[in-house]
């Protein structure tokens, strides 16, 4: 009997049956483990940092995209204002050539003048020259003239303020008053005090030795002092009280007063007045001139001016 060989089916089942038996079941998980170490692989720190930066380079990259497109689309579509803006250049161009243009034509006039110039006869450029000459002369003839005049009038203007100042000379000796040196002699007087001032005169007293209290404003400074203010509405003038003035004067008795005038520089007709009036009723009189601004101010222990 013939020993038949193995076939294809047999060894197919051989298989079958390991693979179905424990051993084989063992091989199969070995298999797969051995397979799943090739292709799985660990995931470490440094895998995941290059993970999280390639992501972020895939958001940086997509943004970058975005903004290009963005981009992309605002300059294929020109704006209402950029068209303006060109427009408006467009314009100054022009508005630039034209005014190049201009100038340029008036360089050629110029030129063309110019060209003329050269051109002409100078005999009669020499002429114009000589009629400018003579019409300068002519100007400086007559600014000879004008200087003549004005010292002429200056010589007669000088003439007049020799004649001014003599006037205010005589003016000033006019005005002058001659004053006697006050007497040696003892005083032995009492004094009655008149102020001069704005123009008026006020009297301190009257002829009876009361207190002057409608004229003067007075003012009591301690128990001996007292400020007297003439009022400037009141006082008594030269003109409106003559008859008055010349009464109190030949009221006061000769022999046992002088009269003090206090003087401010507003008042000095005024006392020229009262001094004229003070000679024609005999009686002495004392003067003190008064700086503007300044006050009175009567008590025991003041002085007064000496009679002349």
């Amino acid at each position: 009997m013939r020993k038949l060989g193995r076939t294809s089916s047999d060894a197919l089942e051989l298989l079958l049956d390991t693979v179905c038996s424990m051993f084989g079941a063992i091989l199969l998980i070995a298999i797969l483990v051995a397979l799943m170490a090739q292709t799985v692989k660990e995931e470490t720190p440094a895998d995941h940092a290059s993970t999280e930066m390639t992501r972020r380079k895939i958001s940086t990259a997509e943004a970058d995209l975005a903004e290009t497109r963005r981009l992309l689309a605002e300059a294929t579509v020109p704006s209402v204002s950029g068209i303006a803006a060109l427009t408006e250049e467009k314009q100054n161009l022009e508005q630039a050539l034209e005014a190049a243009r201009a100038q340029r034509e008036h360089m050629s006039a110029e030129v063309r003048d110019l060209v003329a110039r050269e051109t002409i006869d100078f005999s009669t450029e020499w002429k114009k020259l000589t009629a400018e000459l003579q019409a300068m002369q002519r100007h400086i003839q007559e600014v000879e003239n004008d200087i003549k005049t004005q010292d002429q009038n200056r010589a007669r203007l000088e003439g007049r303020i020799a004649e001014l100042n003599k006037l205010i000379q005589k003016e000033k000796e006019a005005h002058r008053v001659a004053l006697r040196f006050p007497k040696e002699r003892a005083r032995s007087k009492r004094t009655f005090n008149v102020i001069c001032k704005f123009g008026k005169v006020y009297n301190l007293v009257d002829a009876n030795g009361s207190k002057n209290d409608t004229t003067i404003a007075w003012t009591t400074l301690d128990e001996d002092s007292r400020r007297s203010r003439p009022i400037k509405e009141l006082g008594w003038t030269m003109a409106d009280n003559k008859e008055v003035i010349v009464q109190l004067l030949g009221s006061v008795p000769k022999s046992e007063f002088y009269i003090t005038f206090y003087v401010y520089p507003d008042s000095f007709e005024i006392f020229r007045s009262m001094r004229d009036q003070a000679v024609i009723q005999q009686l002495d009189f004392g003067v003190k001139f008064e700086r503007p601004g300044s006050e009175l101010i009567w008590g025991s222990k003041g002085s007064s001016p000496p009679p002349l």
